[in-house]
């Protein structure tokens, strides 16, 4: 066990997994959010840089901070025990990451926020930093979803070794998610490396429309990516390319489903929420560019 106090790592123990998928649950409980740690990314941390920050007190884990880079994006999120707050651990664990984020190469960082959890918003209504956009938490069990009435509709698997599929699927992103900080062919190709990591592009005539991801861990299935080609949208495609891909993931055995979208996406969210899908969390994104500037 690690002494009291910060410790900032690059990786976690095993053991530690489990501590911080207990403060997880912990806190989803106490404050009714879903904290957002992105367990694939703590387990693949690139060598040499810390990305990993935990807070000690009595022996217990206090406090996690994950530092999740994207190229030269990042994001900050956190959990502190309900019985460990109001000490300062959340501002020890922020601007430790904040000066490692500095080092960089980082030129963009956000901090993530539950809009559910008074704590938290306090303590980041606290550092001044500005909201930049949100986003809904959605959830499904597989007894709660709700097949659409049109069926389902054929999909392409996208293979990593196919340099079409490959550029295809970039560009198709590019159009569904003009900005994002991922999508790219090298970040698709890493993606399709890992093990439970997926891309289909729905199919029409034979005819590529849009695209759609997903990551199996386990029993739950994370959905991503999901896009239709702008003159096709409001058809119904996105509403059975979803469920086309709820059916795979339910064969490789996953009973839990979650997905994350923009809420000024009024269509997206419809389309979600007819198949069965419910609001969790609300996830605000809050603009920390500039601290990681003042500590060049």
């Amino acid at each position: 066990m690690r002494t009291d106090g910060i410790h900032a790592l690059n990786g976690l123990l095993p053991e530690e997994f489990a501590l911080v998928r207990e403060l997880q649950l912990m806190c989803n409980a106490h404050d009714g959010v879903n904290v957002k740690f992105n367990y694939d990314m703590m387990r693949r941390r690139d060598p040499g840089m810390n990305c990993d920050y935990c807070y000690y007190m009595s022996g217990k884990l206090a406090g996690y901070l994950a530092l999740d880079r994207f190229g030269t994006k990042a994001e900050l999120t956190s959990a502190v025990h309900p019985d460990f707050r109001r000490q300062g651990i959340f501002k020890r664990l922020y601007f430790a990451a904040i000066s490692e984020a500095a080092i960089g190469p980082v030129d963009s960082l956000l901090l993530v926020g539950y809009r559910g959890s008074g704590a938290g918003s306090a303590a980041i209504a606290s550092l001044g930093v500005s909201l930049k956009e949100s986003e809904y938490c959605l959830r499904a069990t597989i007894d709660e979803l709700v097949q659409p009435k049109a069926g389902t509709m054929d999909l392409e698997p996208v293979s990593i070794t196919n340099e079409d599929q490959i550029e295809t699927l970039s560009n198709l992103l590019q159009i569904s998610f003009p900005n994002a900080t991922w999508g790219s062919p090298s970040d698709i190709r890493k993606e399709l490396s890992q093990e439970g990591y997926y891309y289909w592009f729905a199919l029409k005539n034979g005819q590529r429309i849009g695209q759609i991801g997903a990551i199996s861990t386990g029993d739950s299935g994370y959905i991503r990516g999901v896009g239709v080609l702008p003159e096709l949208r409001g058809r119904g495609y996105g509403r059975r390319m979803l469920f086309s891909v709820l059916q795979k993931l339910i064969v490789l055995g996953n009973r839990h489903f979650e997905l994350d979208v923009a809420t000024e996406n009024e269509s997206a969210l419809s389309v979600y929420t007819s198949c069965g899908f419910v609001v969790k969390t609300v996830y605000d994104y809050y603009d920390a560019t500039a601290l990681i500037k003042s500590n060049h």
